[in-house]
């Protein structure tokens, strides 16, 4: 409940997409090929995590645009270990030059079988 009131009181609040973090400094990329796969166990999750200094893994599915360019929507994969994990549906806005949150859902809180992959952008 925690991490869904800490994602909430996001919302509205500008994010930085840079190499320093997606707002937060505690916030860091991590190569594909370094995420535990979907047999690992609790022991190599928590490994992960601490040799990453991280609480979970976020993955992002593409970024689907509306017409214009000004809104998109992303759906987020909170992976924490082998059955610790939520989906959120996050909704951006363009505004004034810089990409707001404008909504976010949780979809769901389940024990996910795998990360969600996508292409090692190294």
């Amino acid at each position: 409940m925690a991490l869904k009131k800490s994602l909430l009181a996001r919302a509205g609040r500008r994010m930085s997409l840079g190499h320093d973090g997606v707002g937060d400094p505690r916030v860091r990329p991590v190569a594909t090929s370094a995420i535990p796969d979907a047999t690992a166990d609790s022991a190599t999750w928590r490994a992960f995590l601490v040799a990453n200094g991280a609480t979970a893994l976020l993955s992002f599915s593409p970024v689907g645009f509306s017409p214009d360019g000004r809104q998109a929507l992303v759906v987020t994969r909170m992976t924490c270990g082998p059955r610790c994990g939520h989906w959120l549906g996050v909704s951006l806005a363009l505004r004034g030059g810089a990409w707001t949150i404008a909504d976010m859902l949780l979809i769901a809180s389940e024990r996910p079988t795998a990360p969600l992959r996508i292409p090692d952008q190294d």
